[in-house]
């Protein structure tokens, strides 16, 4: 990580990138990186699975289901928490 941070250091102070620009050719890097592996990046249901759970535990209406099947979820052990 460190050495990501020196180059986008690098690029933006010596060489005048704005960050903006610098932002887009990572998300840019990530995309074409996810062609070549046959990953579709766009593609997170991590993310929509995280707004279901987080809708559940504030009690919106419509994720009743999402909530008791949280609730009815074994307790966590804390051998297993790294």
């Amino acid at each position: 990580i460190s050495k990501y941070c020196r180059v986008a250091k690098w690029l933006i102070y010596k060489k005048g990138m704005p960050l903006g620009q610098l932002m887009y050719l990572l998300e840019l890097q990530t995309a074409y990186t996810g062609a070549l592996l046959n990953i579709n990046t766009f593609n997170q249901p991590g993310v929509e699975n995280g707004k279901k759970a987080t809708f559940a535990l504030l009690g919106k209406k419509g994720y009743e289901a999402q909530k008791r099947e949280m609730d009815s979820a074994p307790a966590l052990d804390g051998k297993y928490i790294v």
